[in-house]
């Protein structure tokens, strides 16, 4: 018996290789272009075939902001006191941003590079001696039309810059300021206090159990003032069973700081401060074996001792005077 199509029931023929289809696999390759490191070998493999200058590998320059974590990682593990820093020749790129770009970018002439091109802002520096002035200018024009707040800064034009231009400013830009700030860090009490716990695996002193403590532990008395480690903006100031009363401080370039087991806070989320002010009073509160600041460093969202950012008594008095 042979099975014949009723004319009832329409036969289903799915036609393959149409112009649908022919769209979406182009739609995908256009969105995949610019966007990976294979995308954008290929891309400095055009420019080297037809003679256009490229100033940076941009399958290396996908991964350096990462590696740049890991040579201040390795700086602050040769040299553990950062630098202090110090008065800056009139036209010179200032420190601390002077020897972040030293640590960042590992390149022997780029103090010299940015000594010639400074301008007073480190963020417009750092971006010109990156990329240049055209792409910078071309990205800020296309902010300012789209009406961007501030477009010169960095964070407001980025969008509008191509892509591997892109790469490369943001460990320029975002990579040296974040280590600058993190070279100046303030501690946040007072230099000499004792550390009760350190960053890194340790035994729980309430649960018993081995796991990772993202912080330091600095041994102060209820109500000893805490100072903002940097300047920036409150981005959490809350309370809850494990950290007690806390502030999540935003500093920029991916850099932020926390502060737990308060007993007073003293700014509110959204406010705004300057280094070394007082935003808060240390406590004991939350899931706690005694009073002490519990003291966190992020940096694109990954911790880092800071120990090693700690000065010495006779440095943070020097920076006093």
């Amino acid at each position: 018996m042979t099975n014949t199509p009723s004319p009832l029931v329409p036969t289903i023929v799915k036609r393959r290789g149409g112009m649908l289809d022919i769209l979406l696999v182009a739609l995908v390759l256009v969105t995949a272009w610019g966007r990976t490191p294979v995308a954008n070998l290929v891309s400095r493999g055009v420019q080297t075939v037809l003679g256009i200058e490229h100033r940076e590998p941009p399958l290396t320059s996908y991964f350096r902001i990462e590696r740049s974590w890991d040579r201040l990682t390795h700086h602050l593990a040769r040299h553990p006191v950062p630098p202090v820093p110090s008065t800056t020749p009139t036209e010179g790129f200032p420190e601390p941003y002077r020897s972040a770009a030293r640590i960042v970018l590992e390149d022997a002439a780029i103090i010299e590079r940015l000594d010639e091109a400074w301008t007073g802002d480190p963020e417009a520096t750092l971006e010109v001696v990156a990329i240049g002035e055209e792409l910078r200018d071309r990205a800020i024009r296309r902010a300012d039309a789209a009406g961007r707040e501030n477009p010169d800064r960095y964070r407001s034009h980025r969008a509008y810059l191509p892509q591997d231009a892109m790469v490369v400013a943001d460990e320029a830009v975002d990579g040296v300021l974040a280590v600058g700030l993190l070279l100046d860090l303030e501690w946040p009490v007072d230099v000499s206090s004792p550390i009760s716990s350190g960053w890194g695996d340790r035994i729980h002193p309430i649960s018993g159990q081995r796991k990772f403590h993202n912080g330091v532990d600095l041994a102060v008395p209820v109500g000893t003032p805490v100072l903002a480690a940097q300047p920036g903006t409150v981005l959490t100031a809350a309370e809850d069973d494990r950290n007690g009363r806390y502030l999540v401080l935003e500093h920029g370039h991916g850099v932020r700081t926390a502060y737990c087991h308060l007993d007073e806070l003293l700014v509110d989320k959204r406010s705004s401060f300057e280094r070394g002010e007082m935003i808060a009073r240390s406590g004991n509160s939350g899931r706690s074996t005694g009073p002490h600041l519990h003291f966190v460093v992020r940096v694109n969202g990954k911790t880092l001792d800071p120990l090693p950012l700690r000065r010495t008594p006779t440095q943070a008095a020097l920076l006093r005077e």
